[in-house]
């Protein structure tokens, strides 16, 4: 048998109830710990789901289940809703074949989005028989529905078997090797080969036999259990020359003394799911009471003994212990999604108050753009003193542009959580000056609908492109084990499957096709001085229904400029096959790169890195950044700027005031004088024509060096392109922002055209690719970006006059 048969040979049996039809009736949950309504959680998370239950509430319900293999390891699940979810807990008492398996034990069904959460329950073994079996269940002291109960199996672990499946450990890293040994019969190895022992211990019924991994190749080992010898199965040993951490969140993961705490992590652990697992504890949605500390401390020194790190994201405190308790595998502190800062809904409640340090009112005073950002950076700041640790790198959990300034903060790192276009986010954050940077993915709550092996193919996808883009982390945050949003799954539902299939696939992909070399990437679009974008206009999140939380911070003057962002698909245009259907909740999450990948840098940052520079939205301009600019494009840098971007006026409501254009002709190749009408249709020399929808004005004065490559229908210039030192410039002289959808075709066609003249070009915008260097050795890496099963793409790479295709 397959080892991972242990744990994914899962089989599920309802138990027949004793009740009669009549007693049944459907119900459907009216409200939620987020405290929404059914109508209001619909667009974000689906609606509560209805179902047929029958009321258990201080009664016993007696049921039969025919079993046909008793030495599978056994759940008894119980499917239940409180319909007073406030009251956490329900005492439960369950008796199967007259053992008691559960007495009066206080049992959390958490009510979060969809309703009818799933509680497992462990059979001891030899409980269980062969044919017919009795199981009663009692609910005391709060009101209870049951749905559903049934038997969720796995199959039998005998004894002195091997049911660890680790198959490749980096040179250098702890790897164990778990053996159930009922009895504790060890006694010793022999013929050790590629790794040092380093003693046994004794988990539950498992011996585990720990190792350091010390030379490349197969590693072997034989163990005797009381005279019994064993051939360990032993993974081959890797080269180490890539730092790279994998695994889960457990944010919907039960962390209190239950079966599903030590079935999921053991699972993850035992079957090589990863070397990263992060601690996300939450009264009232994960434990009522916590794990005690001894326990918590064995599961994590099995953490280490395979070879596992471990984070946290608890304000709470509740694991603070464990920073101390075990500092050498702990990674680091996660605060999560700081952006709900502006989401002032949240101060009403404790937590949000102190996670956000009880300033979110200041914001709304402030009197520019710059105030508004200084605001959040002090907040941001203040976070990290709050939560920052003794050990690990602290990180900011970021789901929008935003981390460009986060980045600037001092964290030491930033977890992106991709809630819409992946390409652009993992763009920003690559640019920032974070030590390291990683992401949360959330493949339950953010990858839409329906939920099915589409949206675990986006999970799959995400970790590929995250890896390949250089992430040094990468965690599901969900649906692993369970899901709580659109569709309720549970450890045996296809989706959850699908889901740790593909992090198992991918973690020995990372182990076996590790990055080499530098990570090229020479065009960015600036994030402008003071800008404020969340997400593309085009491409926010399904949670902001009504009103943009940014709406009462940077736009509370006017953020129509902000659509200009969507022209960035110009350099990353949406995959076309990722069933990003027409319901809200279906983001465009993955992109193309036909000129390669793309930084979203903030202004005030170093541009050295990057041949191509191109300003999109906002930008407060300063004396300062126009040298920075002109020593860029005269060191053979290409800029895109607008006019518009050289304002120096905080506030969009307000008067423009603009550099005097001596400081500027030279640089653009213009002596501006005055302005003009842009017109209505503009033709390009390239033979793009354009027609313009709103009213805007353009610079205009004698040309020096500069040439039109952009004219309206009276002949007068709009886009010119000037060469300057070693470089060049793409000036587009529209003094105001653009602030429609169709008119950033203007932008659009300038991005394509500098894009053409890039080292790499793909001819396919459903493929995305990387550029490495190492020692002038490329490689390059490229990705079908599409979600869909048998949506193959053919492509053509041209990359220094070098031509690569394929499927």
């Amino acid at each position: 048998m397959n080892k991972i048969d242990y744990f994914e040979d899962v089989q599920k049996t309802v138990i027949d109830l004793n009740v009669d039809k009549s007693e049944y009736f459907n119900y459907v949950a009216t409200s939620n710990r987020t405290g929404r309504k059914l109508d209001e959680s619909a667009v974000a998370f689906g609606a509560m789901i209805e179902r047929m239950c029958v009321d258990l509430s201080n009664r016993e319900i007696a049921g039969s289940v025919k079993v046909l293999d008793e030495k599978r390891r056994s759940f008894i699940k119980i499917i239940a809703e409180m319909p007073e979810w406030r009251d956490l807990v329900v005492l439960i008492t369950l008796v199967v074949n007259g053992v008691v398996v559960i007495d009066k034990e206080k049992v959390l069904f958490e009510q979060v989005y969809l309703g009818w959460p799933a509680f497992y329950v462990a059979v001891p073994d030899g409980v269980l028989k062969n044919g017919q079996n009795q199981v009663v269940i009692k609910a005391e002291d709060s009101r209870l529905y049951l749905s559903e109960l049934s038997i969720v199996s796995f199959p039998e672990m005998k004894n002195l078997s091997q049911v660890s499946c680790t198959k490749i450990v980096k040179e250098g890293e702890r790897f164990a090797v778990a053996i159930k040994d009922a009895n504790k019969t060890f006694e010793k190895i022999e013929d050790l080969n590629c790794a040092e022992f380093l003693g046994v211990k004794y988990y539950k019924e498992y011996c585990i036999l720990p190792f350091v991994a010390k030379n490349i190749g197969n590693s072997s080992c034989v163990a005797y259990f009381n005279n019994q010898k064993i051939v360990l199965d032993m993974p081959e040993i890797v080269q180490n020359i890539d730092e790279f951490l994998l695994g889960t969140d457990s944010d919907d993961h039960r962390q209190d003394d239950t079966s599903e705490t030590y079935f999921i992590i053991e699972n993850f652990l035992f079957s090589a799911m990863g070397n990263f697992l992060q601690f996300r504890p939450k009264v009232g949605r994960n434990f009522y009471e916590i794990i005690p500390e001894n326990k918590c401390k064995e599961l994590v020194d099995l953490m280490r003994d395979f070879g596992v790190k471990f984070g946290l994201s608890d304000p709470e405190g509740t694991f603070a212990y464990l920073t101390d308790y075990a500092p050498d595998i702990f990674f680091g502190y996660h605060i999560h999604e700081n952006y709900l800062f502006f989401n002032f809904n949240l101060t009403e409640k404790h937590i949000f108050r102190r996670c956000f340090v009880e300033e979110t009112q200041s914001i709304l005073n402030s009197q520019s753009f710059t105030e508004s950002k200084e605001t959040y950076m002090q907040v941001l700041r203040k976070s990290k003193e709050l939560f920052s640790q003794n050990v690990g790198l602290t990180s900011f959990g970021s789901a929008s542009l935003l981390c460009c300034y986060e980045g600037n903060s001092g964290i030491d790192r930033i977890n992106i959580e991709p809630v819409s276009n992946i390409n652009l986010l993992t763009g920003s954050v690559r640019a920032t000056k974070v030590k390291s940077w990683g992401a949360h993915v959330p493949p339950d709550w953010y990858f839409g609908i329906p939920v099915d092996k589409v949206k675990a193919n986006k999970y799959r996808l995400a970790m590929q492109y995250l890896y390949l883009n250089g992430a040094s982390s990468v965690y599901a945050e969900n649906g692993l084990f369970k899901t709580k949003s659109f569709d309720r799954c549970d450890w045996e539902s296809d989706f959850c499957v699908y889901n740790r299939n593909y992090l198992r696939e991918f973690y020995d992909y990372t182990l076996t096709h590790q990055r080499k070399g530098e990570l090229i990437v020479d065009k960015a679009i600036v994030y402008g001085r003071n800008e404020s974008v969340f997400w593309k206009q085009n491409d926010r999140m399904a949670e902001l229904k009504d009103v943009d939380w940014d709406m009462k911070v940077w736009g509370k003057w006017n953020n129509d400029y902000q659509i200009a962002w969507n022209s960035a698909e110009a350099w990353l245009p949406v995959s076309s096959k990722q069933n990003a259907c027409s319901a809200r909740a279906n983001k465009n999450l993955f992109s193309g790169t036909p000129y390669g990948n793309v930084d979203v840098v903030y202004a005030d940052n170093d541009f050295s890195k990057y041949k191509t520079l191109a300003f999109l939205g906002w930008n407060t301009m300063t004396d300062e950044l126009i040298e920075r600019l002109k020593t860029f494009v005269s060191n053979g840098g290409t800029l895109m700027i607008s006019y518009s971007q050289f304002n120096y006026t905080d506030r969009n409501d307000r008067e423009m005031t603009f550099p005097n254009s001596d400081n500027l002709k030279d640089f653009l190749g213009i002596d501006i004088k005055d302005y003009a009408p842009m017109g209505k249709q503009l033709r390009f020399n390239s033979g793009e024509e354009i027609s313009i929808q709103k009213d805007m004005n353009v610079v205009c004065g004698d040309l020096l060096t500069a040439q039109a490559i952009c004219v309206n229908e009276n002949g007068n210039g709009v886009v010119y392109q000037n060469e300057y030192g070693k470089g060049k410039v793409y000036f587009i002289a529209n003094k105001e922002y653009i602030s429609c959808e169709n008119d950033t075709q203007i932008l659009s066609t300038v991005l394509k055209l500098i894009g053409k003249s890039s080292d790499a070009i793909c001819n396919n915008n459903n493929v995305s690719f990387t550029v490495r260097e190492d020692d002038k050795n490329y490689y390059i890496s490229v990705l079908n970006m599409n979600c869909i099963d048998g949506a193959d793409e053919e492509y053509e790479i041209i990359f220094k006059g070098n031509k690569l295709s394929g499927f």
